[in-house]
């Protein structure tokens, strides 16, 4: 299945990099992208069981993640009764096998239909974390997290496109899509310190300097129309800067009484889709391997 495992990923590329333009350009991604690609990565895999003859617990869990995923894009308030009624059937379905999976399913062992049960498993945590992260954690759009559940369900194991992969353990690695999901975190942890770099080359020097992790310098013409947080303010007639995003108040009343206070190019912050790092993510785990737990993780570990 290596052929198959090759072509999920080079699909999950291209449907990332027209996301990426998509969100970059208007910062909305269509649900049909998800929708579409999901469905494909769900085609796929149960071609992929038929042809390996996987045992009925990997099946379920298939189902599991399955209606995991388009619960993210099913409208209850929407759907007819009949329609409505099935749906919920689904959904206490996908729970008793859910449960199914964790009680029958030889995870414990390190054969490989059992390692191939673990990556199927991790498609469904995955997509589980993606559901916290949305609405519990630190702000993420709803196209980043239904980017990753998609990933996930289109590249459940790792591709064989360069077979020399940098991995977590001698054997093996993490499953592909948390090794995709982690290098894309890895990217991100990156950005500050571009933005550093970047001001440091523009000459944009001042203090409190934390602000050059975060932001960069912009005329207000420019940052009106583009994708972009106010880190100024002007609060009692003085020039605030803040080196992180404060919502709330209206963005072109910022603007407008920074202008007023003779502010020409105040400090910004990017509106940086995660989507565009998570792709970056995905390339160096088809290429790499996994480099968060290579250059961040292990040498932490080497610490203690």
């Amino acid at each position: 299945m290596e052929q198959l495992n090759n072509l999920r990923a080079l699909f999950c590329v291209a449907m990332l990099l027209y996301a990426s333009k998509s969100d970059w350009l208007t910062r909305r991604v269509s649900n049909n992208v998800w929708i579409y690609s999901g469905s494909f990565a769900i085609c796929l895999l149960i071609l992929d069981m038929f042809l390996e003859g996987d045992p009925w617990t990997n099946w379920a869990i298939v189902f599991v993640s399955s209606i995991l995923f388009y619960n993210a894009f099913i409208d209850e308030y929407d759907l007819e009764a009949k329609y409505l009624q099935a749906w919920k059937g689904a959904q206490i379905l996908a729970g008793i096998l859910f449960i199914a999976f964790i009680h029958f399913s030889d995870i414990d062992s390190l054969s490989e239909n059992s390692l191939r049960a673990v990556d199927l498993f991790s498609v469904s945590l995955l997509i589980i974390l993606m559901y916290i992260w949305y609405y519990f954690g630190p702000t993420i759009g709803g196209a980043d997290v239904k980017a990753i559940m998609t990933l996930a369900l289109l590249t459940p194991f790792s591709p064989s496109i360069n077979p020399d992969l940098i991995t977590a353990f001698d054997s093996r690695g993490f499953p592909f899509p948390f090794v995709v999901f982690m290098n894309s975190l890895l990217v991100y942890l990156a950005i500050p310190l571009t933005l550093f770099i970047l001001n440091i080359i523009r000459r944009d020097i001042s203090s409190p300097y934390l602000q050059m992790f975060v932001g960069v310098r912009m005329p207000i013409s420019e940052a009106r129309d583009s994708f972009v947080w106010p880190l100024e303010r002007i609060i009692n007639g003085k020039k605030i800067l803040t080196a992180y995003v404060t919502r709330g108040e209206p963005e072109d009343k910022i603007w407008d009484s920074l202008e007023e206070a003779g502010v020409d190019k105040p400090w910004v912050s990017l509106k940086v889709p995660y989507i565009i790092p998570l792709t970056i993510g995905l390339i160096f785990s088809i290429l790499i391997g996994d480099l968060f737990t290579t250059f961040l993780v292990a040498p932490l570990q080497n610490l203690f």
